[in-house]
């Protein structure tokens, strides 16, 4: 089982997407913004982070690129999710692509009731239902490339939008 999951890891932090599946991603995550659009009522903004600490923006920066994005991408889709070479019947891949998902959206409000209690915004619906629709979207990277790192870059992204 380690051996499996250091297999993923390693795989997913050292595979980097080709040109065509960076083409991919990019229509991915336009997917991604069109559908927090449509989903926030035209108003992205809706959600947005109390900022209790200052913090230097680009400690901020690389504090969030490790701690959500790599991390959970780590945790809820690398090693959840089975690599293309691992041989695993279509419908337990699709059902370890949905738990990682379940799970990643579980993530957020268990976050708010336990550690991080003053995170009341992972709580509201609005947050949650985006948080499920970043869920897919970061998924579908991750399957078209097998790397993480678009799914991190999005992740990344989408943090540093909520707590600007």
């Amino acid at each position: 089982m380690l051996q499996r999951l250091s297999h993923r890891v390693t795989g997913a932090l050292t595979t980097w997407p080709t040109s065509a599946e960076w083409l991919a991603v990019g229509l991915v995550y336009l997917v991604y913004v069109v559908g927090v659009l449509l989903f926030s009522g035209g108003n992205p903004g809706v959600i947005k982070f109390d900022q209790r600490e200052i913090v230097h923006p680009v400690v901020m920066g690389i504090y969030v690129f490790i701690v959500p994005a790599l991390l959970e991408e780590l945790g809820f889709r690398v090693l959840i999710y089975p690599r293309e070479d691992e041989s695993i019947r279509p419908l337990f891949r699709l059902f370890w692509l949905l738990a990682g998902w379940a799970l990643f959206v579980l993530w957020h409000p268990l976050q708010a009731m336990t550690w991080s209690p003053d995170r009341i915004e992972f709580l509201d619906g609005m947050f949650l239902g985006l948080t499920a629709w970043f869920g897919l979207c970061a998924s579908a990277a991750y399957l078209l490339t097998q790397s993480i790192w678009p799914a991190v870059l999005l992740h990344w992204l989408v943090v540093l939008y909520l707590i600007s």
